[in-house]
């Protein structure tokens, strides 16, 4: 793969002061950007000698192609901001952006984008004097502003495409590939802003207090159509939905102890996170996303973005080791896969009822964004010695573990240990149904199930470094100014209920629309670090 990005900018700054109190800032700036990418690959299998191990060898399935790909996107903007403060006690600024994009068609290309912010530094009031030997630093702080956003959109998004192909026996020829949408334009984010900046004890404590609107518009999404229109994929991509993110964020930072041998400062964040779908297209309220095997995913209005959906469940019955699903009506259903008449579903009062499925009997079933998220940094000084640990932390989420579906499936595979509590005998009470050969149902590897939703909150220290900085008296006689030895490690320490390997992951990525599913994932890796530092 070849993947290249040209960036041009040019800046124009002035700054001017004039009698002591009037202090104006002020940017102009032009950013040109080219991004190329150009992929090619290909497939030959059925090598017909072990000597080969280059694509040049003999084999006998040839020059199948994949992941081929040319693409390219310019990005152009203008921009400036101006910036005017009184004394260092009155703010106000303001920001306007012209942004164009190639995606776009004729007309759509550009988006005009503006913002401002006002400032009141409190603390330099004459009425504050006799506060600021305790509260040094003390500013209220508002913005608002919108900006533009482009990651959703395809590189060739607003032209209808085709692409090649090979018809029958080989015959080349070509299909219709995408829709184009000649309307197609830039997402908008509106943001609010609104602060609480303090400073105590001449700031030797100091923090945020804010609270964010983000109201996020016309945002880009894969608008279903009508299979008779004969469209790609029965979608093409608009400005269809919407969607807000708002909460209050804490910073704190503090020097908790300065002696002149130790000192240890502290720093604390948390961020509460509300998510919430307010649109999508015209005549659409939900849209289902699937991932690898399953459609674990939804996207509903007045829902979370891409929330959790699965068949509910009822454990497993003690007479007979069937698992209980509750289908839309709120029946307990039973499920036996060994039915001889294939009447796999039925009532507990015997009566057949049609199979379950995760369009008709899908609930909400969780929320795969965190509530809350933050972390904490703690670095401490003792003469030479330093020691760092950097962690971080997330509320209120759960994670799909699909893992669990598949590693409790009854086909003829691997099982976790946990198939070992399964149900045995008449009387059992456990939550995984007698075993039947074949039966990918009764764990949810044919359609999610609600017991394989749990909650991810979790603590991890990301980063726990030491070190011990030689004293220059060892070190100067050669002639170096500075040896620090180290030991770090990444990764070593994760507190969670999550039963899966890792509750931070996603074979999805985090996708918008499928976020949170954990399908035979790898966990995030541990890695420790020796060295030594030498200076010069």
């Amino acid at each position: 793969t070849l993947f290249n990005i040209s960036n041009f900018q040019n800046f124009l700054n002035y700054n001017t002061s004039f009698d002591n109190k009037h202090n104006i800032a002020a940017t102009l700036g032009h950013e040109e950007q080219y991004t190329t990418i150009n992929r090619w690959g290909a497939f030959r299998s059925g090598v017909t000698d072990g000597f080969f191990n280059e694509y040049q060898g003999a084999f006998t399935v040839n020059e199948n192609p994949v992941g081929n790909l040319i693409t390219e996107n310019y990005l152009l903007s203008f921009f400036g901001r101006l910036n005017y403060n009184f004394k260092n006690r009155y703010y106000i600024s303001g920001t306007a952006r012209r942004d164009g994009y190639s995606a776009f068609a004729s007309g759509r290309k550009w988006g005009n984008f503006f913002g401002g912010s006002l400032g009141w530094t409190i603390s330099e009031e004459s009425f504050f004097e006799g506060l600021k030997n305790t509260i040094s630093t003390l500013r209220l702080r508002g913005s608002y502003g919108q900006l533009g956003n482009l990651s959703a959109v395809n590189d060739f998004g607003s032209l209808s495409t085709f692409s090649s192909f090979q018809y029958g026996l080989g015959y080349p020829t070509l299909f219709f590939s995408q829709a184009g949408n000649q309307n197609l334009t830039w997402e908008t984010s509106t943001k609010t802003d609104i602060g609480l900046t303090f400073g105590l004890f001449n700031d030797r404590i100091n923090g945020e207090i804010n609270y964010y609107n983000t109201d996020l518009s016309d945002l880009i999404i894969n608008r279903p159509l009508p299979t008779s229109m004969g469209v790609p994929l029965n979608s093409i991509q608009a400005n269809a939905a919407a969607m807000f993110n708002r909460g209050f964020e804490f910073n704190l930072n503090a020097a908790v102890i300065q002696k002149r041998d130790f000192n240890w400062n502290l720093n604390f964040n948390i961020t509460t996170q509300k998510n919430e779908v307010t649109a999508l297209a015209p005549g659409v309220t939900e849209i289902l996303g699937v991932t690898q095997l399953e459609r674990t995913n939804i996207t509903r209005v007045g829902h979370p973005v891409g929330s959790f959906f699965t068949v509910r469940t009822g454990g497993v019955d003690a007479a007979t080791g069937q698992r209980i699903f509750i289908d839309a009506q709120g029946r307990e259903v039973l499920f036996n896969f060994a039915d001889p008449a294939g009447n796999f579903y039925r009532l507990r009062n015997g009566t057949v009822v049609n199979p379950l499925n995760i369009a008709v009997d899908g609930v909400i079933s969780g929320n795969p964004h965190p509530t809350a998220y933050g972390g904490f940094n703690n670095t401490f000084t003792y003469k030479g010695i330093d020691l760092n640990i950097d962690a971080f932390f997330s509320l209120g989420n759960q994670v799909y573990f699909g893992s669990r579906a598949g590693m409790l499936d009854q086909r003829f595979w691997n099982n976790f240990q946990e198939v070992k509590n399964r149900w045995q005998r008449p009387g059992d009470v456990t939550d995984i149904p007698r075993l039947v050969y074949n039966d990918n149902i009764s764990n949810g590897s044919a359609f999610p199930l609600d017991v394989n939703v749990f909650d991810a909150d979790f603590l991890r220290v990301r980063s726990l470094a030491l070190g011990y900085t030689l004293p220059a008296s060892w070190i100067g006689r050669a002639k170096l100014s500075s040896i620090r030895i180290y030991a770090q490690a990444l990764n070593p320490i994760l507190i969670t209920n999550y039963p899966g390997i890792d509750p931070e992951i996603s074979s999805n990525a985090n996708t918008a629309l499928t976020p949170g599913v954990d399908r035979n994932t790898v966990g995030q890796v541990r890695t420790y670090t020796f060295g030594i530092n030498v200076g010069f």
